[in-house]
């Protein structure tokens, strides 16, 4: 009878380490796991920081995309102004060489008049 409460005994002994050594082990458990949640709430978190990084980065560069269309625009109608003033300006230069021409004309014909009133002056 001895003999069996012993190794009753010895059994309830050696259960009760193997608990503490699970018990160990969970705790250990719990400990990583608890870490890596850490962790990948981290990670989650940086995740979620570049997603938005790149949210206001796509913003900005389909801002600047619409800026440049605007810009392109406002540059091809001030093109389209500036070919408007150079046609009128080749057409005023145009007119005022043919009142040039058209005065050149006119003195050319006064000095002949001129020329030949003096003459009738002289007889």
């Amino acid at each position: 009878r001895l003999a069996a409460e012993k190794r009753l005994a010895d059994a309830r002994a050696a259960v009760e380490a193997e608990r503490e050594a699970y018990r160990g082990k969970a705790s250990q458990l719990a400990e990583a796991k608890g870490l890596w949640q850490r962790v990948l709430g981290d990670m989650r978190e940086e995740l979620d920081a570049t997603a938005a990084e790149r949210e206001t980065q796509a913003q900005e560069a389909e801002a600047a995309r619409r800026e440049a269309a605007e810009l392109r625009g406002k540059l091809s109608d001030a093109e389209r102004r500036e070919a408007a003033v150079g046609n009128k300006a080749a057409a005023a230069e145009a007119r005022a060489a043919e009142l040039l021409s058209r005065l050149e004309a006119a003195e050319a014909e006064s000095a002949g008049l001129r020329a030949k009133a003096a003459d009738a002056e002289a007889r």
